[in-house]
């Protein structure tokens, strides 16, 4: 039964150009298009890093690990 289905829709598919462009050669451009989009706007934008110092007597570790996060790129 579902043999007789899948391949009537197969051939259905096969038929129907429109058809198979929009429901397996579309997705296949698209999918791909959207990834790449995404990735280059994620990774163009630098991480936005806060640092709190709560105890003024922690100010220069406070310092240092500021200091160690602007040099190594945050």
């Amino acid at each position: 039964m579902l043999r007789v289905f899948l391949s009537k829709e197969l051939t259905e598919i096969k038929r129907d150009k429109k058809l198979l462009f929009s429901t397996i050669l579309l997705p296949f451009i698209l999918l791909p298009l959207i990834g790449i989009i995404l990735y280059a706007s994620v990774s163009a934008q630098p991480p936005i890093i806060a640092v709190l110092n709560e105890n003024p007597k922690n100010t220069p570790y406070v310092n240092l690990v500021t200091n160690y996060i602007r040099s190594n790129g945050g």
